[in-house]
């Protein structure tokens, strides 16, 4: 509240700030709320939906450029007994420019849902939400946000010849129905593409597209994640890995510019999700 105090005090003499007041630090409910519930926070937007003394129209647009640039969300003050409308707006936005199935944590319940899940009857005034963002994933009951880490890794001999055959435009495009192990994903969204039979993140250790490490083995499964497969993935991660992989030991010396057209492919390719979406509804 210490805005609201500097707010007051400017309209008395005698008083000087600078001497007569100090702002003491203190642990705000959007990190307290993230410790519990694991390490949802990354970059984060906290924003009030009380319209008291705020027009709604200030209230929406701060929702959607949060929402358009994939910040998490920090909500305080979703509802009350008598204001209700910027509650609702919020989750039209939402769900407008969001995947329905993205993470939210409800402090308060101590539930994580998902946001089709959000309904107006499960929050109060003494709510706060924390909503994911495109990377946000849940791991042993946690809301986990990745930051994002390099793997140390050597190339595997088989990723090795695949790439030495990529490089020279040898190696498989589309789907390879003539592989005996056709289709090796079962991909939900579409047909299995495999212009990256071999992904050349691995391994991402990330667990935002489905991938998960093997305890105890020191190993990663790419067993459940699909997205390296999905045709929009395939043409963005070739615009960029052009630029990228001029040998195949790059796959280890560059590996940080690869994991970040990693993260930029899934949120490009996620946003367009999103985009098809609007467009058929």
């Amino acid at each position: 509240m210490a805005n609201l105090i500097f707010q007051l005090i400017s309209k008395y003499r005698g008083f000087n700030p600078q001497e007569d007041l100090k702002v003491f630090l203190g642990v705000t409910a959007v990190n307290y709320a993230a410790s519990i519930f694991g390490a949802p926070l990354h970059d984060f937007a906290v924003i009030s939906l009380s319209d008291i003394l705020t027009p709604l129209s200030e209230i929406e647009k701060k929702i959607k450029a949060a929402s358009r640039f994939d910040f998490i969300m920090a909500i305080y003050n979703p509802i009350s007994k008598t204001r209700k409308k910027s509650f609702r707006r919020f989750k039209e936005i939402l769900m407008e420019t969001k995947d329905p199935k993205t993470l939210i944590d409800i402090l308060d319940s101590g539930k994580i849902i998902t946001l089709d899940e959000l309904k107006e009857e499960d929050i109060n005034m003494s709510t706060l939400l924390i909503v994911g963002n495109s990377l946000t994933y849940l791991q042993d009951g946690f809301m986990i946000t990745p930051r994002g880490y390099v793997v140390k890794s050597d190339i595997h001999p088989m990723s090795r010849n695949f790439y030495e055959r990529y490089l020279k435009g040898e190696s498989p495009t589309g789907r390879n129905i003539e592989c005996e192990y056709y289709p090796c994903h079962d991909c939900t969204n579409g047909p299995q593409y495999c212009d990256f039979c071999y992904c050349p993140f691995y391994p991402c250790g990330d667990s935002s597209t489905g991938g998960k490490w093997i305890k105890d083995k020191n190993v990663w499964s790419c067993e459940d994640c699909e997205w390296i497969h999905m045709k929009n993935t395939v043409e963005c991660v070739k615009k960029g890995l052009n630029n990228i992989l001029e040998e195949v030991a790059d796959l280890k010396s560059k590996k940080k510019e690869l994991l970040k057209l990693r993260r930029n492919c899934i949120l490009e390719t996620k946003n367009n999700e999103i985009i098809n979406k609007s467009e058929k509804s």
